[in-house]
């Protein structure tokens, strides 16, 4: 519960960052792409952990023993919102989705040192 809620925060305060950088855009506030693809790379990381997640209860622990689905609040709502699907859809559908979620995490990982170093390289 917990980790949920923890990330769930994240999600609010990266879609906050991101207005704050897209929208808002205030002058003392210097912004580089970089900045943008990094908050939209850890947004994407977040929602698909909830995705992954919800996938995975709804295909076991909504079912079988939904008591303990409830533990975990942020893919308890994305598990009621897949609930219709059979079983072995959301086994695949999760076993896609698991996947994509790492490449993303690796791409992440590999971005940031990418952006860092073109940040700091820029800056000389």
């Amino acid at each position: 519960m917990l980790s949920d809620s923890f990330g769930l925060v994240a999600i609010v305060g990266l879609g906050m960052a991101i207005a704050r950088r897209v929208v808002m855009r205030p002058k003392h506030v210097v912004s580089l792409t970089e900045d943008g693809i990094a908050l939209g790379l850890l947004l994407l990381l977040f929602v698909q952990g909830f995705v992954t997640e919800g996938l995975r209860i709804a295909a076991t622990e909504l079912r079988d023993n939904p008591a303990l689905a409830l533990w975990s609040p942020g893919g308890y709502v994305v598990a009621l919102l897949l609930q219709d699907l059979s079983v072995p859809t959301l086994r695949l559908i999760h076993r896609y989705t698991w996947w994509f979620h790492a490449v993303t995490a690796f791409v992440f990982i590999g971005y940031l040192s990418f952006g860092s170093s073109t940040t700091s390289s820029t800056a000389l």
